[in-house]
């Protein structure tokens, strides 16, 4: 597939300083295929919409408990970061808390983090290799399994990822803000920082 699309992505990047005249069918075939990977992603994702036995439906109360008013540590035990439970609070008081929308958040975390790491890659090495990034991690069996349950990591990646791509392109307060939200979500940040 990749050699079959790579001339239609061969024309490098515009880069501040680089007025290469691309032709305005590379930018949308590059966006149209971007979205078909994020269409069979969120797709594929929808199997996960139901209720599972897992240590996620911690979170999920500690959330909806957020939600309607209690502060972990004091009302209640938790033992991650504040924003592991505020995230989700935040899209649960005005929606009300249900097993699809708080399964939607780590994988739209993980949409997030596949988005912010083909910019990335895309600024740095072309735009195949940033397709070619957005498939292998989307469609790594890991990310797929972590992106299911919201234990925390997929939030923690998307904040660290979108961080990194701010910081990188030359935001460094929104990239100090977005990894300080990274750390502030899941401790195990700090071996990526």
């Amino acid at each position: 597939i990749f050699s079959a699309l790579a001339p239609a992505f061969s024309i490098p990047a515009v880069t501040p300083g680089n007025t290469i005249a691309e032709p305005w069918s590379t930018p949308l075939l590059e966006l149209a295929v971007v979205l078909a990977i994020a269409f069979v992603y969120v797709l594929l994702k929808t199997h996960a919409m139901h209720a599972a036995i897992t240590d996620e439906n911690i979170y999920f109360y500690g959330a909806d408990l957020v939600a309607r008013g209690q502060v972990p540590y004091r009302d209640f035990f938790f033992a991650h970061p504040p924003l592991h439970l505020y995230f989700p609070a935040a899209i649960f008081k005005p929606a009300g808390f249900s097993i699809p929308l708080g399964k939607a958040i780590p994988a739209g975390a993980s949409v997030v983090s596949g988005l912010c790491l083909w910019a990335l890659a895309r600024r740095r090495v072309g735009r195949v290799a940033a397709v070619a990034t957005l498939l292998l991690f989307w469609f790594a069996l890991e990310q797929l399994k972590a992106s299911t349950d919201m234990t925390g990591v997929n939030l923690t990646t998307a904040w660290m990822c979108a961080g990194l791509w701010a910081a990188l392109s030359g935001r460094m307060f929104l990239g100090g803000v977005l990894l300080g939200c990274a750390a502030g979500t899941g401790l195990y940040v700090a071996a990526g920082l």
